[in-house]
């Protein structure tokens, strides 16, 4: 990106305060992709997060939004996007991040595919149609969503809006597993900044499908070298005990299995893995209420490796008790949030594997933004 995209560099200056980005957060939902912004810049020499607001219609995201984001400098807007004016956001922000609705996109069987004739992409149709009228539009945009968006129609459109701007972009398609983290969930990204004349702008051809090298590592100077293979799951699985601690046993009980689930002749089929497995299936919204191997993996307690675990025609005969969902804390640290996040102690465990189905993986968002916030000087 460093051909395309040349207007920051991490170069340090001493002699200037880090300058404060003003952020909005559309489709925000639990705070992922300003996480990854965070990370991203907690050591930047040039920039740091002076405000951001969210942007998000739903009051159960907000509400983990505000508990993780308590201080003065966050506001969430719980609006319908499409509810937006133009004249309202115009300069408000130098930095846009995005991860809106990806049904429309979806590729997995028994996905409808409508693309923009989906009501779910009228909201971002919307922030299409105010960028494009924007006279101070944000210096840089990150875009997150499916693979299926890539190719799409409303890809199109939305690059040329991009182009039309000004904007010069790079675009990725890549998974956790390219992190180190034993999840497999290929998604597409878009970094995008404006440094061109309106109508003058364009993107890379090429679509990164493994990490930048120079964006692997804290120092805006890095050896250009690979991370190792991807990490057993050890590394992210809590031990009972430490469950029980912060779930309660009664939510702790609810993460098992049970027989009725697993005496079905389709439990044979399902995805279990062990701690030292190093793959796990994508994690969706559906996870803990649709049992498929296509919504996540199940973690078996006492086999360590998922191919060794039998599949007698009742599973429920030799692994009563043995197979749990993984807990939504585990996830968290799967997609990359901070061991601190937490959910409101009173939200359900579905509606925490739903909002963590639908986030961003923070780890992979913030090595798409270091692309841009920590490349080489020339």
């Amino acid at each position: 990106m460093a051909e395309l995209l040349g207007a920051s560099t991490a170069v340090p200056r001493a002699d200037k305060p880090r300058e404060e980005l003003r952020v909005y957060e559309f489709f925000s939902g639990i705070g992922g992709m300003r996480l990854a912004l965070e990370a991203c810049l907690s050591e930047n020499p040039l920039y740091t997060v002076g405000s951001a607001t969210a942007v998000e219609c739903s009051d159960i995201c907000n509400a983990c939004y505000l508990q993780n984001f308590p201080e003065g400098n966050s506001s969430c807007l719980q609006v319908n996007i499409e509810s937006l004016r133009v004249g309202k956001i115009d300069g408000q922000a130098d930095v846009w991040t995005l991860s809106p609705p990806c049904q429309p996109f979806t590729t997995t069987k028994g996905a409808l595919q409508r693309g923009s004739e989906d009501n779910r992409s009228k909201g971002f149709a919307h922030v299409m149609s105010m960028l494009a009228a924007m006279d101070s539009p944000p210096r840089w945009i990150f875009f997150e969503n499916v693979k299926g968006f890539r190719g799409s129609t409303v890809h199109s459109e939305w690059s040329e809006v991009l182009r039309a701007k000004g904007y010069v972009w790079e675009e990725f398609l890549l998974s956790p597993t390219n992190f180190r983290r034993p999840n497999q969930r290929m998604r597409f990204y878009m970094a995008c900044e404006l440094s061109a004349a309106p109508g003058a702008g364009r993107m890379r051809v090429e679509v990164h499908t493994e990490p930048v090298p120079y964006a692997l590592e804290t120092s805006p100077y890095p050896a250009a070298v690979a991370p190792p293979g991807v990490k057993r799951l050890q590394s992210w699985v809590l031990s009972d005990e430490s469950l029980k601690a912060e779930l309660g046993e009664l939510n702790f009980a609810s993460l098992l299995v049970p027989d009725r689930i697993l005496s079905k002749p389709w439990a044979q089929g399902l995805s279990y893995v062990g701690v030292g497995d190093r793959i796990t299936f994508c994690f969706t919204s559906a996870y803990g209420k649709t049992y498929h191997k296509s919504s996540g993996s199940l973690l078996h307690r006492t086999i360590t490796r998922g191919k060794d675990v039998g599949r007698p025609g009742d599973m429920s005969s030799a692994h009563s008790g043995a197979v749990r969902l993984f807990a939504p804390l585990e996830l968290l640290r799967l997609f990359g949030f901070p061991e601190t996040y937490r959910f409101p102690d009173e939200m359900k465990l579905r509606h925490r594997f739903k909002l963590i189905g639908q986030s961003v993986n923070v780890a992979v968002v913030e090595h798409v933004m270091r692309t841009v916030f920590w490349r080489p000087a020339a």
